[in-house]
């Protein structure tokens, strides 16, 4: 029973961290919001009433849903900044008050996924039967891309910026890679769920991306 109710409990705080992302994504649908975060706020939703309702499914569940609160916590942080390159990227000249409520929107995705991660990261938690030895992955091969999807996403954003390397490390280095670097430690369901998540996650920020620049292209 007591575990009943810590899954209820983290299951119903998921789900009100994605009431207000979906509000920012709805009311404020900023240039920067990808689409992918559109996916974050589903899977907090669909995540938090799974745990809820199903306490068995509660680690797969969580696996995926650390990838989902990652992508919201990384562009919410990465949006701050870019508030203050709104008006060079877009000719525009945002107000104060603009910009006061763009970083406010900004702040709300990046508190609301972090606090997401954190319970999600939380139920994944349990004490490892193998003691120490569970230090070592259950497959390394995970933790090796995991590695190289965020060491990539760093030297791809170094070619123009350092700060782009952050930038690409929060919205995508993290969220893909760190769900595979994860997944290496995890149980068979877990891994699965974690994995699927990455994959989904990224073809839906493939086709975001590509169609900004189809859009561009179409506009030149």
């Amino acid at each position: 029973m007591q575990r009943r109710v810590t899954t209820t409990v983290a299951g119903a705080v998921l789900v009100l961290c994605a009431v207000p992302a979906a509000a920012v994504l709805f009311l404020a649908p900023e240039p920067y919001w990808s689409s992918v975060l559109w996916l974050g706020v589903l899977g907090l939703i669909g995540g938090g009433l799974t745990v809820a309702l199903f306490p068995g499914l509660r680690r797969p569940t969580a696996a995926a849903v650390t990838v989902c609160a990652a992508h919201l916590a990384g562009h919410g942080t990465v949006g701050i900044r870019d508030v203050f390159n709104a008006a060079g990227a877009d000719a525009i000249t945002p107000t104060q008050t603009e910009m006061a409520d763009w970083v406010a929107q900004s702040a709300i995705l990046a508190l609301v996924g972090t606090v997401a991660t954190c319970v999600a990261l939380a139920l994944l938690w349990r004490e490892p039967r193998r003691g120490w030895q569970a230090w070592r992955p259950l497959r390394a091969r995970l933790l090796v891309g995991g590695l190289a999807v965020m060491a990539v996403s760093i030297g791809l954003g170094a070619l123009e910026a350092l700060t782009m390397a952050g930038e690409l490390l929060l919205k995508f280095g993290l969220p893909f890679g760190g769900g595979l670097v994860m997944a290496a430690w995890l149980g068979k369901r877990a891994r699965r769920a974690a994995t699927t998540a990455v994959g989904v996650s990224f073809l839906v920020a493939a086709a975001s991306v590509g169609g900004y620049i189809v859009r561009q292209l179409l506009e030149t």
